[in-house]
């Protein structure tokens, strides 16, 4: 007698069934782990990111506090701190290290005295800066290059080749226009009389036309109060577009220099040449260049700046003094007190 055996296939198909929902299972497991790690590992990259910021900014404050209170006045062109003793405090030693176990450091920190340009990132609408352009050996300055653009998107644009009008804020939607107070002065002979007599004022107004490279040229001894063509040009060998004059014909040694932009604020970049037309690679007195390079753990962050080495930062039209003033004065009712004990200070004459 045969005996017929049914095939039941249904258990293998669950078994098939039960196996894919483990494999989409382990996959989303997996997926999910897999963002969670990259979300670790992004907010850990997030964090010792800014760690490398604060410990290259640190670099930074070590250098200003060498140059401005330990007295440090030369080039630094190695990245490693100076051994203990070996030079100012704030750059010796441990000083690079943030961190007991030094997983926050800065790595590099150079220091150049006497860069070859000069650079205003951003020359304001609302105050102007000051600065001396001198070469370190003491040779003439006999011209200096100015070359700006705006910083502000939706203002890049020039004015046309041919204009010179100064039109209503409201209706200049262009790079800002450059105003250049400067006077050139021989050693030590910078008095009032050398400032009245000397001191020229330059519009240089944003037209354009120009290459981008080629500066429009304007005398020193040219009227004062005139208006010069900026030669605005495109982009060009990778650069922004920007605008470009020369002042030619400086008489002395250095030249001092205010700017102050209108319309619009505007980064500026300052060359000089000596009497044989030689670039001057060595503008003293004016900035130090700083390069610094913080590290956590594996991430690296750069910071390359600009210190001035004299205050920029006052009011318009102030005169700074080497010498005390006498302004402690005492006020009543009945009249005005010389509140000082320094006899040349007396008012009650």
């Amino acid at each position: 007698m045969k005996q017929t055996l049914n095939k039941n296939e249904s258990g293998l198909a669950s078994i098939v069934i039960a196996i894919l929902i483990v494999i989409i299972l382990s996959s989303m497991v997996f997926g999910f782990s897999q963002i969670i790690n990259r979300e670790q590992r992004q907010s850990l990259d997030k964090q010792l990111s800014s760690q490398a910021f604060y410990a290259a900014e640190s670099a930074i404050n070590d250098a200003t506090k060498a140059i401005s209170e330990q007295n440090f006045i030369v080039d630094k062109t190695d990245c490693a701190p100076y051994p203990s003793g070996g030079g100012p405090a704030a750059l010796s030693g441990n000083s690079n290290k943030l961190t007991g176990d030094g997983n926050v450091k800065y790595t590099c920190l150079l220091i150049d005295q006497k860069p070859s340009t000069l650079e205003y990132k951003s020359v304001r609408t609302d105050h102007a800066v000051a600065f001396p352009v001198a070469a370190a050996d003491g040779s003439a300055i006999s011209s200096v290059s100015f070359s700006w653009r705006s910083t502000e998107k939706g203002y890049d644009q020039f004015r046309g080749s041919s204009d010179r009008a100064f039109s209503t804020s409201g209706s200049w939607n262009s790079t800002g226009l450059l105003r250049v107070d400067i006077v050139s002065v021989g050693a030590g002979n910078f008095d009032r009389t050398n400032l009245e007599n000397g001191a020229k004022t330059f519009y240089l107004y944003p037209n354009a036309g120009g290459d981008g490279v080629t500066p429009t040229t304007i005398p020193y001894g040219s009227e004062s109060g005139a208006i010069v063509n900026g030669a605005c040009g495109p982009a060009s060998s990778g650069d922004a577009a920007k605008c470009n004059v020369q002042i030619t014909g400086l008489p002395g040694v250095k030249s001092y220099v205010r700017l102050i932009s209108v319309y619009n604020p505007v980064s500026v970049s300052i060359k000089a040449t000596n009497s044989a037309g030689v670039p001057v690679n060595d503008l003293k007195d004016a900035q130090t260049d700083v390069d610094a390079t913080g590290m956590a753990g594996d991430v690296v962050r750069r910071i390359n700046v600009r210190i001035p080495r004299q205050s920029t930062d006052l009011p318009d039209f102030a005169i700074a003094s080497m010498d005390s003033l006498c302004k402690k004065f005492l006020v009543r009712p009945d009249r005005v007190y010389d509140n000082s004990s320094v006899p040349e200070c007396s008012i009650n004459r």
